[in-house]
C-alpha cells in the first residue's frame, strides 16, 4: 500500500524577483530543513504567473543526505506533452500562466526546489507542494 505525504513549499504569492539570482523552497518547518522519510518517487506541483514580457523562470530539483551537501538531480518534466516522462536537467516556464508538474525519481533524505527568474519582471509563485509516496 503506498503512503502519500504532502508538504507546502509555498503559499500566499512569493513573488520571484527578476533578478537572475536562485531562490531556495526546502521542506522545512520553524525549526530548519525537515528530513523526509523514505520514498519512493516525488512529485512537484506548482502554479504561477509571470509579469509582461519576455520572461523565463528555470525550475531545478537539488537533494542532500546531509543538509549539508547538496546536488542537482535530474528531473521528470510531467507537463511535457509528447512523453510523460521526459528527463531534464530542469523545467523552463516561460508562459504567462502555467502549471507545472516536476518528477523526482531520485529519493534523497532532503529535497528542495530552486528557481531563477532571468525574465525583466518579477514572477509570482502563488502554489508549490512536494508530494511523495512510499
Amino acid at each position: 500500500m503506498e503512503t502519500q505525504q504532502a508538504y507546502q513549499l509555498v503559499s500566499d504569492d512569493y513573488v520571484l524577483p527578476s533578478d537572475s539570482a536562485t531562490y531556495l523552497f526546502p521542506v522545512a518547518n520553524s525549526q530548519g530543513n525537515t528530513p523526509l522519510q523514505p520514498f519512493i518517487y516525488a512529485h512537484v506541483l506548482l502554479y504561477m504567473t509571470v509579469g509582461a514580457g519576455e520572461e523565463t523562470v528555470t525550475f531545478d530539483i537539488q537533494i542532500s543526505s546531509d543538509n549539508v551537501t547538496w546536488y542537482d538531480t535530474t528531473i521528470h518534466d510531467l507537463t511535457a506533452a509528447a512523453n510523460k516522462w521526459v528527463q531534464a536537467a530542469n523545467l523552463a516556464i516561460a508562459a504567462n500562466v502555467q502549471d507545472a508538474i516536476i518528477g523526482l525519481s531520485n529519493p534523497a533524505h532532503y529535497v528542495r526546489v530552486t528557481a531563477n527568474n532571468s525574465g525583466a519582471t518579477a514572477a509570482t509563485i502563488h502554489d508549490m507542494w512536494l508530494i511523495t509516496e512510499s
